[in-house]
């Protein structure tokens, strides 16, 4: 579903706007200041802004991964994954 591989031709290695991990542009957030990783959690929390706790738990494995991922590069978990693993009963 994501294609996490790093784009030819792309602009460097640059921090994430959400989580401050070091990262290069991808396929999928080509044109984000996110790594891959945010940048799926910012589309989960789109639809959880659209559907609320429901929407979120659709996306609960997702989520998880993702966050734990962010936090085993080393970055920090933003408001936004925050709050999803609150309404998915995770919460840090």
């Amino acid at each position: 579903m994501t294609n996490r591989t790093f784009k030819r031709g792309g602009r460097g290695v640059f921090k994430c706007i959400a989580c401050g991990h070091a990262t290069r542009t991808t396929d999928q957030a080509a044109d984000s200041e996110c790594c891959a990783d945010c940048y799926e959690i910012a589309g989960i929390y789109n639809a959880f802004q659209d559907g609320g706790a429901e929407a979120a738990k659709e996306y609960a494995s997702e989520i998880r991964s993702c966050c734990a991922a962010i936090v085993a590069k080393g970055g920090t978990l933003d408001g936004d994954a925050t709050e999803l693993l609150q309404a998915i009963g995770d919460a840090t």
